[in-house]
């Protein structure tokens, strides 16, 4: 069974170049990987193959720097949910 890391970001929107096709592409090489992020519309995500499995967690898009913190505070049990080895918070300028 592969480790599992949870990649969040309340910021970028989930189709982010940096977070979902290099970080995420780059881990589900060796890991199982839980995604949340916020995004508008239906998604439909293709990675090619690998090794890992990816679970994608969308929320609705917040407007306003209070807001987004607000939201990565309220996501808190639902990360603790995963019961992933390791936490990335993608926007540490927060």
């Amino acid at each position: 069974m592969n480790k599992k890391i949870t990649v969040f970001t309340t910021v970028h929107e989930y189709y982010d170049n940096r977070i979902f096709f290099k970080q995420i592409k780059s881990l589900l090489k060796n890991y199982d990987v839980e995604y949340f992020a916020q995004a508008n519309d239906d998604v439909k995500a293709n990675l090619g193959k690998n090794n890992g499995f990816l679970k994608i967690n969308l929320f609705k898009r917040h407007r306003g720097r209070l807001k987004r913190i607000l939201k990565g505070y309220k996501l808190i049990p639902s990360l603790l949910k995963t019961h992933s080895d390791l936490f990335i918070f993608h926007d540490f300028e927060l």
